[in-house]
């Protein structure tokens, strides 16, 4: 478009819109122009964990060890519409506000050091105009506990600690019965 000039276009008697270009005019019928709206489904393209690709349409629930804390999703999506128009938003387990991703980079989220636990990671994508008209899609996924940090750990931790310390009683006692005796022993 021919930028700089007032008034930027001009509307004819039949509605058309005129324009000024460096071609020339181009002529646009409001009634009958179509916008290209960028609406239709997410697709993972890539899960990534550390060093692992996973297919996450082969689970339903992604479980990854403790040692892949960091997670790395690519997006995919069909549209024929320019990336400025496109809006791609996420959120962690339905908290917190939605955090946008930067399209022209390459669509892709990156999630580092993530705690163990479970994780539902939900992605909305605006489909054009009005109110709450997006796409979604959600990848759930888990990030298993490290030995030390599992419930049995902690029982048998609890366990090993208060036996050694019934061990501990119990020879402390066993030394002041034998003391005693030998107190009573010199008193007779």
């Amino acid at each position: 478009m021919n930028g700089g000039c007032a008034p930027c276009a001009l509307v004819m008697k039949n509605n058309i819109i005129s324009f000024p270009t460096m071609d020339g005019l181009l002529w646009v019928n409001p009634e009958t122009a179509k916008p290209l709206l960028p609406e239709g489904t997410i697709y993972i393209d890539e899960f990534v964990a550390g060093e692992t690709k996973i297919n996450p349409d082969s689970l339903k629930e992604i479980s990854l060890p403790f040692r892949e804390r960091n997670v790395l999703i690519k997006l995919g999506f069909s549209s024929w519409c320019n990336k400025e128009n496109i809006y791609l938003e996420y959120r962690i387990n339905n908290t917190g506000k939605w955090t946008a991703v930067d399209v022209n980079k390459g669509a892709f989220i990156g999630l580092n050091n993530l705690d163990p636990g479970s994780y539902k990671l939900q992605i909305r994508k605006l489909n054009g105009f009005g109110i709450d008209n997006y796409s979604y899609k959600e990848v759930v996924f888990s990030i298993k506990a490290p030995w030390h940090k599992q419930w049995w750990f902690y029982t048998l931790a609890i366990t090993v600690l208060t036996g050694l310390v019934l061990i501990y009683l119990q020879y402390r006692t066993k030394r002041f019965l034998i003391r005693q005796k030998k107190l009573e022993q010199q008193v007779t």
